[in-house]
């Protein structure tokens, strides 16, 4: 120690002070770790304040700053539920491109029946004298209606199945 030959030593942490100690003690609560790097001690004789650091045979404990503590976020749980009103959704997307095609497999032979009736309609609707009759106009009306109805289903179904 810097002083064996006795003497009062004090110690200082921060703003509080403590002692007065003898250097037995003052080794034996180094030993303890009772002791850090971050104090000062004191005793008759020396100018001021010193760091322990300074004081041979003393053991010295370091001081470990530990961090902060990590800021734990807030869980969030977002949970999705369909509103009351609305259908349930289909289990797999080939359920719903089965229902689908059938659908329109369903509006082709509607579209083609509507073909085959404004045929006969057409056919039939000419007069004994030989003018179109109302029939006449009837059929051309559900031909043309029958005709851009198919077409509408055939590009649904490869817009829908690619």
């Amino acid at each position: 120690m810097a002083d064996e030959a006795g003497g009062a030593w004090h110690l200082a942490h921060g703003t509080e002070k403590s002692g007065p100690f003898t250097s037995q003690q003052l080794a034996e609560m180094g030993k303890q770790g009772r002791i850090t790097s971050d104090m000062k001690v004191w005793k008759a004789g020396m100018e001021g304040w010193q760091s322990v650091a300074k004081v041979r045979g003393l053991q010295v404990t370091p001081v470990v700053v530990e961090p902060p503590p990590i800021p734990q976020q807030a869980a969030v749980t977002v949970a999705v539920t369909p509103a009351p009103s609305a259908p349930p959704m289909p289990v797999t997307g080939h359920v719903t491109i089965e229902k689908h095609s059938k659908q329109l497999k369903f509006h082709q032979v509607l579209a083609v029946s509507t073909i085959i009736a404004g045929i006969v309609m057409t056919f039939n609707g000419w007069a004994p004298d030989g003018t179109p009759t109302a029939a006449f106009g009837f059929g051309a009306l559900a031909n043309v209606m029958g005709i851009v109805w198919l077409a509408i289903t055939k590009v649904r179904m490869w817009w829908h199945h690619g």
